[in-house]
């Protein structure tokens, strides 16, 4: 007969309520598949606010670096997007190519340019 070992858990959620949590997996096993996605406060040794502010910073710094990403990989004049985009034409197309290439970097700086004047105009209206 197989063995069963068992981890429990005291859960304390945001609105103040615990819950206990019982885990058990098979003593032959060596992983149960469960992903925590949030770890409550408590068990890190801070404070809910310092917890937050901590979410906060990581969540924002990944908006931030995504963001960069994107630019960096749009095929603008001065992004490596655009150099990718340029010799990947250029190899195919040689002049043509190029050509190609600079007609959709302006195209795409031209679209930018119209949503931010767009969004601008949003903005004040």
């Amino acid at each position: 007969m197989l063995q069963k070992l068992c981890n429990s858990i005291l859960v304390r959620h945001i609105s103040g309520q615990t819950e206990l949590l019982t885990v058990c997996k098979k003593a032959d096993e060596k992983y149960i598949g469960v992903h925590v996605a949030e770890v409550p406060a408590s068990f890190v040794g801070l404070g809910s606010e310092t917890a937050q502010i901590i979410y906060h910073l990581v969540f924002w710094g990944f908006v931030v670096n995504l963001s960069l990403a994107m630019i960096n990989a749009a095929p603008l004049l001065i992004t490596d997007g655009a150099l990718l985009l340029n010799d990947v034409l250029a190899a195919i197309g040689g002049r043509m190519g190029r050509t190609m290439a600079l007609g959709v970097q302006i195209i795409t700086l031209s679209l930018l340019l119209l949503g931010s004047i767009s969004l601008y105009m949003y903005i004040i209206h």
